[in-house]
């Protein structure tokens, strides 16, 4: 099954790394959720006390 979300009017389709209106980065789609993309590797980035982390590849940066 093909799960897709609204963001800005647009269809993305899970999985998709697209470019975000107004943001400097990209964002990963999943879960009906839009989240920060890894600069490295494009998985979800995590945010965890003031930084953002990537489990996939360990890219990870601080304030």
């Amino acid at each position: 099954m093909v799960l897709m979300m609204l963001v800005s009017k647009d269809l993305y389709y899970e999985g998709e790394i697209v470019e975000v209106p107004n943001s400097t980065g990209r964002a990963w789609v999943g879960l009906g959720l839009a989240k920060e993309a890894c600069p490295e590797c494009h998985a979800p980035l995590i945010h965890e006390g003031g930084c953002i982390a990537c489990y996939c590849c360990g890219f990870a940066k601080c304030g």
